[in-house]
């Protein structure tokens, strides 16, 4: 067989819309009528000729050669936009060259698999989502100020993803669980010149959870969903974060008995440095200016460092520290915590975490919020500042029993003045009925200092994710 004729078929899998670059081949002139597909193969790696510069078109072709030319197309097309038609070209060539791929030491009997992901991943829309119903029933001076009983929908969402090309995907996030479909996330991630990496559109950040920052609770700065600007540079030993968005929109805020119209933004910048594998460190800035007319709002900002430590595979050390500037105070808030995971003790996972936060302090999100009992335990407001300071110590523990039963303890103690802080306790058993479904059991206790807030609840849970 003839090289260009036979190449005609790699061709085909490899004719995108691209600039056609310089054929590096000084036997293929440009008028040739294979000079563009040539230079095309040649500029994605699929050709490289022969030592002299020539191509050599005219020659045969080896069987070896061919699936040398296959080997490298199946290479690209993971990692690039491909039809299904391209996909079904390179199967067909993979089945015909298998012999000569496995002398080659391509695995053949992954290439499926391989061609499996590229197709769900680059082809078409991609739909998961998450079901999530729980029956929670509540007893005790609290559950008089809210629902003893409340079964419900807490979660129902759809995501949906398209890798629009091989620079460009589109992200939506649908939530029904309030009785009507909301759009709550939509975005779009863009692969930029110079290694950016551009998201916009409404979004979520949480740069405290991508570190690893918390466990089972919630991040204190970050973890935001809103329309928002991001852009991430790489570089040789982390990376660089630029932020901005539109934190509240058309709010209103209450100052001296009249209420305001204001519009709440969020700017905000990450350097983030992977010391080593088993060392991470961080330095955050994030600021709130809002735009109103009311007097003397809070526009808080907050300068924080964060780092990890894993000390061997499955123990880790974290921690967080954060100066901030709000209504004209310099509060302080830290938290430290470990993580070991139940290969290291066998028995047990364990995660331990300490928050302090000085009063005054502003958090987005209330940490160590979960079943029933929140702390701290007062009403942030509108300016989300604390009252008092809050000193929290929140233990957990988990057990994989087999495949299909965990359970998992959690305690937190929260001290606090003015009867702001308190104690509690939860205990769950989850069984996990299908790899897609579990249903989950769990009693939870809180002992507030403002004795006319204890209660404790159970609650049943069905989760679905598909």
């Amino acid at each position: 067989m003839r090289k260009l004729a036979v190449l005609m078929a790699v061709v085909v899998v490899f004719a995108f819309a691209v600039p056609v670059l310089a054929n590096p081949f000084v036997d293929v002139p440009m008028n040739h009528w294979a000079y563009d597909a040539v230079a095309q193969l040649a500029a994605k790696g699929v050709l490289q000729g022969y030592p002299d510069g020539t191509f050599q078109g005219t020659k045969p072709m080896t069987r070896y050669e061919f699936a040398v030319a296959t080997a490298r197309a199946l290479a690209y097309v993971e990692n690039h936009y491909a039809s299904k038609e391209d996909l079904a070209v390179i199967q067909k060539l993979v089945v015909e060259f298998q012999d000569e791929l496995k002398a080659l030491g391509v695995k053949v009997d992954a290439i499926d698999k391989r061609l499996g992901v590229v197709e769900k991943n680059l082809n078409g829309f991609q739909f998961s989502g998450e079901f999530r119903f729980d029956a929670l029933f509540k007893s005790g001076d609290g559950a008089a100020t809210t629902d003893e009983e409340n079964i419900n929908v807490s979660r129902a969402r759809i995501y949906v993803t398209k890798q629009v090309d091989d620079k460009v995907s589109v992200h939506f996030r649908f939530d029904g669980d309030s009785g009507t479909l909301s759009t709550s996330r939509a975005y779009t991630v863009v692969s930029l010149p110079w290694g950016f990496t551009m998201t916009a559109g409404k979004a979520c950040f949480d740069w405290e959870g991508a570190a690893g920052l918390y466990a089972d609770n919630d991040a204190i700065w970050t973890d935001i969903g809103l329309p928002m600007f991001s852009f991430t540079k790489k570089f040789g030993v982390g990376d660089i974060t630029l932020l901005y968005g539109q934190y509240t929109n058309d709010g209103t805020v209450t100052v001296g008995g009249t209420d305001y119209l204001y519009d709440q933004f969020l700017y905000g910048a990450r350097l983030n440095f992977n010391i080593s594998n088993n060392f991470r460190l961080a330095v955050s800035y994030l600021k709130w200016a809002a735009k109103t007319d009311a007097p003397s709002f809070n526009e808080p900002s907050v300068l924080f460092g964060d780092f990890t430590v894993t000390f061997t595979d499955g123990v880790k050390l974290y921690g967080i520290y954060g100066r901030e500037d709000t209504n004209d105070e310099n509060p302080n808030v830290w938290k430290a915590g470990l993580a070991i995971d139940q290969k290291v003790l066998k028995f047990t996972s364990l995660n331990v975490e300490y928050l302090k936060a000085d009063k005054g302090a502003f958090l987005i999100n209330t940490p160590f919020a979960y079943l029933v009992s929140s702390f701290p335990a007062e009403t942030l407001g509108v300016d989300n500042t604390l009252s008092v300071d809050h000193k929290v110590l929140f233990v957990m523990a988990s057990q994989q029993w087999n495949d299909k039963i965990s359970t998992t303890e959690r305690y937190y103690s929260d001290d606090a003045d003015n009867d702001l802080g308190g104690k509690g306790y939860t205990f769950t058993i989850k069984y996990q009925y299908t790899p897609s479904t579990y249903f989950e059991l769990a009693y939870d206790n809180a002992d507030y200092d403002d004795d006319t807030k204890d209660e404790d609840a159970i609650r049943a849970r069905v989760f679905v994710s598909f």
